[in-house]
C-alpha cells in the first residue's frame, strides 16, 4: 500500500506528489491526463514562494504596481511563472501514475467507475475547484486576457517600470486590467472582474479588453465557460468560484482536500497557486507521520483568517464601480506589512484584522455602513451550505 495517494495533476497535486517523493514517500498520482500541458498563466507574490522551487520557474519579476486611480509602486515583488518550466520542475518521475478518473475519494482509498479500489495511508484530493463543489450562484472571478508583443504591431503602452501592474482600476467600470510582463518581449493584458455574483460575463470582458488595447483582435468569447484555459484563438479566459459549497473547508468528509479544492483560494483575491506550493511540505509532513492532513492545514488561526476573508468578499460584492476604486485606494494606502498580512498572511490573525480595520476606518461614513452591513451578513445562504443550524453556542464553536 502506498504512503500517499494524490488525486489531480495540476499545480497543487503535482506539488504534493513531487515533494512527497523527495521526502521518501511511496506516492501514487491519479489523473486521467497527468501529462497534459498547462496553458494558464500563473502569478504570485515572490515572498510567498518556497525555497525549494527553482528560480528557472520564474519568467519575469518586478515591483507590483497598482492604479486606484493614482499610481502606487508597492514594496513587494511580483512574479510570473514560466508555466512549462513550473510543470517540469514539479517532476513526478518515480511516482506511480494511474491514468483514470476517480469516482469517490475517501481518507484511505479511492474508487473508480469500474468498481475497482486503490488504497493508501493518506489520500489527498487536489482536483481543483470542481472537487470543492461550488454552490449555485457562488461568487466568481472572471477574466479575459490577450498576449501582446513589444515588437509587434499591437502593444499596450505603459511606462517602462510598469512591468507588473496587478490592478489598474481606471476608468472606474467595476473591472480592472491586470497587465504583466511574461518575458521575451510579451505582456499579458487581462480584463478582470475580481468578484461578482454574478460575475461580469466573459463576452463583456472581451468587449472591454478591446477598448484597453486598440488594434488587438480579441475574439468573441460570449458563452465561454471553463476554469483557467487558453482558447484556440490565443485568448486566455478565467472563470472560477471563489468559495466552495461549504463555508468551512476544514470540515469535509472523505479525503483531505488541497489547493483550490481545499479552500486555499483567497476568497477576496482569487490567488491560490503560491499558497499551494508553500504548503505542500506541510501536507507531506502530516502524511509522513500519519497525521490528519486537514488538521495540519487548518489551525485555528487559519480558520479565523479564512472567516474574515469571506467577510471581505461579502463586502466587495456590495460595492459599486466607483466605491470599489475607493476601497482599494484605501487598502493600498495601508502600511506594506499590513497589506501583506491580508493578502498572504494565512495564519496572521492580528495582521488580517488590522488590515480590515484600517480600510474600514479610512472609508467615508456611507461606505462604512455598506461594508459593515454586508460583512456582518456574510454571503447569502443559497451561495454556500446555508446558515449554521440553531443548536446553540457549542455547535457554532465546534465549526471553528
Amino acid at each position: 500500500m502506498k504512503d500517499l495517494l494524490v488525486i489531480g495533476a495540476g499545480p497543487a497535486g503535482r506539488a504534493i506528489a513531487h515533494r512527497g517523493l523527495a521526502a521518501g514517500l511511496a506516492v501514487t498520482l491519479v489523473d486521467p491526463h497527468p501529462d497534459r500541458p498547462w496553458q494558464a498563466t500563473y502569478g504570485a507574490w515572490a515572498d510567498e514562494l518556497p525555497d525549494w522551487l527553482p528560480t528557472e520557474c520564474v519568467a519575469a519579476t518586478g515591483p507590483a504596481v497598482v492604479y486606484t486611480p493614482g499610481r502606487r509602486v508597492l514594496d513587494r515583488e511580483y512574479v510570473i511563472f514560466d508555466t512549462p518550466a513550473l510543470q517540469s520542475a514539479l517532476s513526478v518521475d518515480g511516482v506511480h501514475i494511474v491514468r483514470a478518473r476517480v469516482s469517490h475519494a475517501y481518507s484511505t482509498y479511492v474508487t473508480f467507475a469500474d468498481g475497482s479500489l486503490l488504497y493508501a495511508s493518506t489520500v489527498v484530493d487536489a482536483r481543483g475547484v470542481e472537487a470543492a463543489g461550488p454552490a449555485v450562484d457562488a461568487p466568481e472571478q472572471t477574466a479575459v486576457g490577450i498576449v501582446v508583443s513589444h515588437g509587434g504591431t499591437a502593444v499596450e503602452h505603459r511606462p517602462a517600470d510598469d512591468r507588473m501592474v496587478v490592478m489598474d482600476w481606471r476608468p472606474g467600470t467595476g473591472t480592472f486590467v491586470y497587465s504583466v510582463d511574461l518575458g521575451r518581449g510579451r505582456r499579458l493584458v487581462e480584463e478582470t472582474c475580481l468578484a461578482g455574483a454574478p460575475a461580469v460575463d466573459i463576452g463583456e470582458l472581451a468587449r472591454r479588453l478591446r477598448g484597453r488595447v486598440p488594434g488587438v483582435a480579441v475574439p468573441d468569447l460570449g458563452g465561454k465557460k471553463g476554469g483557467r484555459s487558453r482558447v484556440s484563438t490565443g485568448a486566455e479566459i478565467v472563470r472560477f468560484p471563489l468559495v466552495g459549497l461549504t463555508p468551512t473547508p476544514w470540515r469535509t468528509s472523505g479525503a483531505s482536500r488541497f489547493g483550490a479544492a481545499g479552500g486555499l483560494i483567497h476568497p477576496a483575491t482569487g490567488y491560490s497557486v503560491a499558497q499551494s506550493l508553500a504548503l505542500a511540505d506541510a501536507v507531506v509532513a502530516a502524511a509522513s507521520r500519519g497525521a490528519d492532513v486537514t488538521a495540519a492545514l487548518w489551525p485555528w488561526q487559519a480558520r479565523c483568517v479564512y472567516r474574515l476573508r469571506v467577510m471581505g468578499l461579502a463586502a466587495l460584492l456590495a460595492l459599486g464601480p466607483d466605491d470599489l476604486v475607493l476601497f482599494f485606494d484605501r487598502f493600498f494606502a495601508l502600511p506594506d506589512s499590513v497589506q501583506r498580512a491580508y493578502l498572504s498572511g494565512r495564519t496572521d490573525l492580528p495582521g488580517t484584522s488590522a488590515a480590515m480595520w484600517g480600510v474600514f476606518a479610512a472609508l467615508p461614513v456611507r461606505l462604512k455602513l455598506t461594508v459593515a452591513k454586508s460583512a456582518a451578513a456574510g454571503l447569502p445562504a443559497h451561495r454556500v451550505a446555508g446558515p449554521y443550524p440553531k443548536t446553540g453556542l457549542r455547535a457554532r464553536l465546534s465549526a471553528w
